[in-house]
């Protein structure tokens, strides 16, 4: 399994979902709207 990076700012833009916001919590990190940047 890939090593996890703890508590890390993970970007994301509209167009992405599901699959980037479940890999995310797997990660233990945190994903911020581009918007909110």
């Amino acid at each position: 399994a890939p090593a996890k990076h703890p508590h890390k700012q993970t970007p994301w833009l509209p167009g992405q979902h599901a699959p980037v916001l479940s890999k995310a919590k797997d990660e233990a990190v945190d994903v911020v709207p581009a918007a909110a940047s």
